[in-house]
């Protein structure tokens, strides 16, 4: 017996060690960090056998079931179920846990509404072995969410803290006691009557639209608010903070049906086509909606589509008779979109005929003609900052233009085609905008070019249809991009020559006589004096002029002094980079040399008197009394006396300025008895103003 009894006393002077060494000793553990969000429904299911209490620094707190009440003082805190350890070991699961707030918690949290979080932390503090466990867990977050459950309306006696004390009858704020469309529905049923306007009201609970939901909750709230909503019938027996029933009764009075206003603002609008040339029409479709929390009592409104100055263009009537909140309509306007300067809109009720909450929504922008219109865009002259060499690198030159009434946006786009005709890489431009009748430089700058290879230029991403997309690509060879060279291929006039104050014009042909292409879309060329005075000059297309290309033109000035000096010149402006700029300047004739002449043979005379067969000199006076500068030969024909020409002589060849003379003489010559001498002015370098005196007849014996 006393061996048992030693025995039994060394077994509970062990546990007892054990235990007192277990409970002695702190067991420093990792802090975890653990979140665990609970919602209401899961607080309703723990409420049934564990105290559970939500609360804010503020005094105000959400219970279980998702309503608010006032309490001085409480704590978030879940009551945790001990973890029983068998005698062998400790548990590894846990059952159990305890959520306390901390020092924290006032800045935190002000005020605690349904949707809302709040976290509180604390610490793993310590192991309690053998018999149970327990643990302060590192944080709790705690979120507020309205109840489905059917505890929703009872009283809050199943909820329970140690520290809360509810005071049910406290007067909340009905905007604290409903939010969102099943809380709108929840004060819908506080309304004691039906009629059309409750019916209305459930319509936007059951719409969906927090927004519209959350507005007639207040809308409705601030009914209640008011001195005629406080009266006795005002019930609270359901539950502790229930909505007042009595001030929004029926759709008939003008608390919920006729006293909130309507208010319609376009819901979409779309067009057909989305771009169109300029005097094409075009369609807006649209729908417009009614956003308010009253009916549109009137039978119709007009929707006008208008430019910005309030030019009408088309209008409807619609009908709108008791359309409901959330109420739409569709229809159509057109109007033909014939002058790229308008700017247009559409607007509901232009003349503010229906009462709305905000007429500030009635009108919806559309996009101005530009951006309706269609473009016409085109790649223009390609050039390079230096001439090409073969794996160097150099500057593209990119010259984009919208031809087109409309504004467009693009990409360009480079493409590098090899000798096999593959696209061996593709470079983009950058996304570009280009008003209407504008044109853009671009640049694709260090590109590396290769002999023998092509290089493709194409208008991309188009943000509308283009008018002729047949221009939105230009390919070039770049063995063709060497610098051109410009210079008159010939120059004729007409006519040869004119009298004073007449129009000439020089008809000529100017040729690329370069190894490369003439990148620039034109050239010009003028007509000028030599002192740099332009008379007349045109422009030239010259867009991808080739080696050998040539170009023809015409240019006219009146010749009105005989003391200038014409000449056509190719690029006055040097604006195309050249092989040689020396050879662009064609030099014309004088005015002089392009005046007619206005020749006339004046006195005959011999310097001996004449005899038969023997020789004389003849003397002649030739006067040119024209405008212009003239060249002749003087012939000096003998006539037998049978009227034939014996012979002819030559006086040679001759040049007389404007109002002058020029004597000249035929020696050694021998004449007969009875024959004639005619002298006449012939081999005319121009048309003579008066050819009749260019002929003298004289009878060297008469």
């Amino acid at each position: 017996m006393n061996n048992h009894f030693k025995t039994l006393c060394l077994v509970l002077l062990f546990f007892v060690f054990v235990l007192a060494a277990c409970t002695a000793t702190d067991s420093s553990t990792p802090t975890p960090f653990t979140t665990i969000t609970v919602n209401i429904d899961e607080l309703v299911k723990l409420a049934e056998t564990n105290s559970v209490a939500a609360d804010s620094y503020k005094g105000k707190w959400v219970s279980a079931d998702g309503y608010v009440s006032d309490v001085s003082k409480s704590a978030i805190s879940v009551a945790g179920l001990n973890a029983l350890s068998s005698p062998f070991g400790i548990e590894s699961a846990l059952s159990g846990f305890e959520c306390k707030y901390g020092s924290d918690m006032e800045s935190q949290v002000a005020e605690l509404r349904v949707g809302d979080r709040i976290t509180l932390t604390g610490k793993l503090t310590r192991w309690y072995t053998f018999l149970f466990y327990e643990a302060t867990i590192e944080s709790c977050e705690f979120t507020v969410k309205q109840s489905n459950s059917s505890t929703i309306g009872q009283s809050n006696t199943s909820v329970t803290s140690s520290s809360a004390e509810s005071d049910s009858g406290t007067n909340i704020p009905p905007d604290l006691l409903y939010e969102g469309c099943d809380g709108l529905m929840e004060l819908i049923s506080t309304i004691p009557t039906d009629g059309m306007g409750k019916m209305q009201l459930m319509g936007l609970a059951l719409s969906g639209n927090l927004e519209i939901c959350n507005s007639a909750i207040n809308s409705l709230t601030a009914q209640m608010d008011s001195p005629s909503s406080a009266d006795s019938n005002v019930d609270h027996s359901d539950r502790p903070n229930a909505a007042p029933k009595s001030s929004v009764a029926d759709s008939s009075s003008s608390t919920v049906g006729q006293s909130v206003l309507p208010d319609l603002r376009f819901n979409w609008v779309g067009r057909s086509p989305d771009s169109v040339a300029l005097g094409s029409e075009m369609t807006w479709n649209f729908e417009f909606q009614n956003d308010g929390y009253g009916n549109v009592n009137q039978e119709s409104v007009v929707v006008a589509l208008r430019l910005s100055d309030g030019t009408v263009l088309d209008e409807l009537v619609m009908q709108t008779a008791d359309l409901p909140p959330g109420g739409q309509v569709q229809g159509s306007l057109s109007t033909t979109i014939d002058d790229n300067q308008h700017i247009y809109e559409l607007v509901i009720d232009p003349s503010n005929a229906i009462n709305e909450t905000s007429e500030g929504n009635n009108v919806y922008g559309l996009l101005s003609a530009t951006q309706l219109l269609q473009t016409n865009l085109r790649i223009g002259s390609i050039s390079t900052t230096s001439a090409p060499i073969h794996n160097d690198p150099l500057e593209w030159n990119v010259e984009v233009f919208n031809d087109g009434p409309g504004y467009g946006a693009f990409t360009l786009i480079l493409d590098a085609i090899d000798q096999n005709g593959n696209v061996d890489n593709s470079v983009s431009g950058g996304y570009h905008e280009l008003s209407s009748q504008n044109s853009k430089d671009l640049s694709f700058p260090d590109y590396t070019v290769k002999s023998g290879w092509t290089y493709k230029f194409k208008i991309s991403g188009h943000e509308k249809p283009d008018l002729n997309d047949g221009d939105n690509v230009k390919t070039v060879d770049i063995n063709k991009l060497i610098l051109p060279d410009l210079r008159f291929n010939w120059v004729g006039r007409s006519p040869d020559s004119v009298a004073l104050g007449s129009e000439m014009t020089w008809n000529f042909e100017f040729q690329n006589d370069g190894y490369g292409n003439v990148n620039q879309e034109s050239v010009v060329v003028a007509l000028r004096l030599s002192d740099g005075t332009v008379l007349d000059e045109l422009v030239m297309q010259t867009a991808d002029l080739p080696p050998g290309g040539q170009v023809q033109g015409s240019l006219s000035t009146t010749i009105d002094d005989n003391q200038h000096i014409y000449e056509l010149v190719i690029d006055p402006s040097n604006a195309i980079n050249e092989t040689s700029e020396g050879n662009n300047v064609y030099g014309l004739l004088s005015a002089t040399q392009l005046l007619q002449t206005n020749l006339r043979i004046g006195s005959i005379s011999t310097t001996s008197a004449p005899i038969h067969n023997d020789p004389l000199e003849w003397n002649v006076e030739v006067f040119n009394d024209g405008p212009g500068y003239g060249a002749f030969t003087l012939i000096l024909d003998a006539i037998d006396q049978n009227g034939n020409v014996d012979n002819s002589v030559s006086g040679g060849y001759h040049e007389l300025s404007s109002q002058n003379s020029k004597d000249l003489s035929f020696p050694d010559y021998t004449v007969k008895s009875g024959w004639t001498y005619k002298f006449k002015i012939s081999g005319h370098e121009k048309p003579d103003l008066n050819d009749g005196d260019n002929v003298k007849t004289v009878d060297i014996f008469g």
